[in-house]
């Protein structure tokens, strides 16, 4: 329902010229990346597209191009290009995490095959923090949008355990925080929730 309905903005108001361009070249050791928001026009001017480019180390061509539809960013969003996040470099985490918001473009190892892969912000949330949308690299160095973490965890998580194989998302609530663990298959591409733990004074 949730990519269905980012799809479907698409229909808005028309797209006002592309903003900022922001190039990415010290987020990871395997890839370059070029990032552009294009927002919409009038009421809608918190919706838009993320345009992404990536490239390979250093080239000038870029080998895939993604295109993510947005319904609510605010417009300190994708308003500069500091605000970014590397687990793999290092780059951008002496930066804090503020209302589970990790960055407009985040990337790290998320099923553990030593591939870096992408986080990309589309909605800047409530309570809960920022929602991102999760594209796994392949093999072939190629990025494929994977639906259950889009879908599922949403969240950025904000611990990853590597000899488990575990990724956990936190939930803040108004009593407390939930924690969400799931759990990478030895495949790289299958995902399933194994626990939850309530941080706080009620129940869950």
């Amino acid at each position: 329902m949730l990519l269905r309905f980012l799809f479907l903005i698409s229909s808005f108001n028309p797209l006002l010229p592309a903003a900022q361009t922001c190039r990415h070249t010290k987020l990871s050791r395997q890839f370059d990346l070029r990032v552009q928001l294009q927002r919409r026009e009038g009421d809608d001017e918190h919706s838009g597209i993320i345009h992404i480019r990536i490239y390979s180390k250093g080239k000038a061509t870029p080998r895939q191009r993604l295109e993510l539809p947005s319904a609510l960013l605010y417009s300190s969003e994708y308003a500069g290009c500091s605000n970014v996040r590397s687990y793999s470099t290092g780059w951008g985490n002496q930066r804090e995490v503020v209302d589970q918001d990790f960055g407009d473009i985040v990337v790290a190892d998320l099923n553990f095959d030593g591939r870096d892969d992408l986080a990309v912000k589309h909605d800047s949330g409530g309570n809960s923090g920022a929602y991102y949308t999760f594209y796994l690299q392949q093999p072939d160095g190629t990025f494929a949008l994977h639906a259950f973490l889009t879908r599922e965890v949403q969240v950025f998580p904000e611990k990853r355990d590597r000899r488990r194989r575990e990724l956990t998302a936190a939930w803040p609530h108004y009593c407390g925080v939930g924690l969400h663990t799931y759990r990478c298959a030895t495949d790289g591409n299958t995902y399933r929730f194994v626990r939850r733990k309530m941080l706080g004074n009620c129940e869950y």
